[in-house]
């Protein structure tokens, strides 16, 4: 679950760090400013392990930390930082209860609208730097970035420093059009005979995109195949292989 906090002051200049005490120098004893404890698990400053610096921030039981809401105008966020894991155990409720570094997305009304994984971690890993690139929709009116446990049944220790989240376009020249909820409207005519209808269950979900071209899947495919599936669901087809991009001024890129 995350936490829902204030709007932070207004967006930065690009390529500027929107995070404060981004490497949790900042504080006395176990304080930790620009950044909310969640969750109730132990969260502390650690002056014995670190990337950089004097201090990270230290996870060691369900919860984490997260930081203020900032508000987004839209354009490419990039977020990165620096992770460390000691005997983090996958939760048995959910493969996805790990050592988690995500963005978190909020509307208008300040209601979550989803989160974007930065990364998800189980095992033994010494300081690893990890990046990503975010394109978010247009009913997000602000983001936060949140390290944690994930889920009460992740169990191990994860440590994060040296973050950053940079806003890499300038939104005042995206030209950013409102959303028109009067356009989304689907209307649904059950009178309307469509014919047959084809039958989508036969499938499997698979996951993020870029993971559907390691050696692992490729080969999984081939037997979900010959035992029947016929369609698979993949998340983020278009932003999560690194197929579509926006420039500073908006302009779609592919690659």
């Amino acid at each position: 679950a995350s936490l829902l906090l204030s709007a932070a002051a207004p967006v930065a200049a690009p390529n500027t760090n929107l995070l404060t005490n981004a490497s949790f120098e900042d504080g006395a004893a176990d304080q930790l400013p620009g950044w909310q404890r969640f969750g109730g698990g132990p969260v502390a400053p650690d002056e014995s392990v670190c990337h950089a610096g004097k201090r990270s921030v230290r996870v060691f039981g369900p919860g984490g930390v997260q930081s203020a809401q900032i508000p987004y105008a839209g354009g490419r966020l990039k977020v990165s930082g620096w992770v460390r894991t000691e005997n983090v155990v996958c939760g048995a409720s959910a493969p996805w209860h790990k050592a988690a570094f995500q963005v978190l997305s909020y509307d208008q009304a300040r209601k979550g609208r989803g989160h974007t994984d930065v990364v998800l971690l189980d095992g033994t890993y010494d300081w690893t730097f990890y990046e990503s690139t975010v394109l978010l929709s247009r009913d997000v009116a602000s983001v936060a970035v949140q390290c944690h446990l994930w889920g009460d049944d992740a169990k191990g220790t994860v440590w994060f420093d040296d973050l950053s989240l940079q806003l890499l376009d300038d939104p005042g020249v995206l030209a950013r059009k409102p959303l028109d909820l009067a356009k989304a409207t689907v209307t649904v005519d059950f009178a309307k005979d469509l014919g047959e209808f084809r039958p989508l269950w036969i499938g499997s979900d698979v996951g993020h995109m870029d993971r559907v071209v390691t050696p692992t899947q490729v080969n999984a495919m081939r037997y979900a195949h010959r035992f029947g599936f016929r369609y698979l669901r993949m998340h983020n087809c278009v932003y999560n292989p690194r197929i579509y991009s926006e420039d500073a001024a908006g302009n779609p890129a592919f690659t």
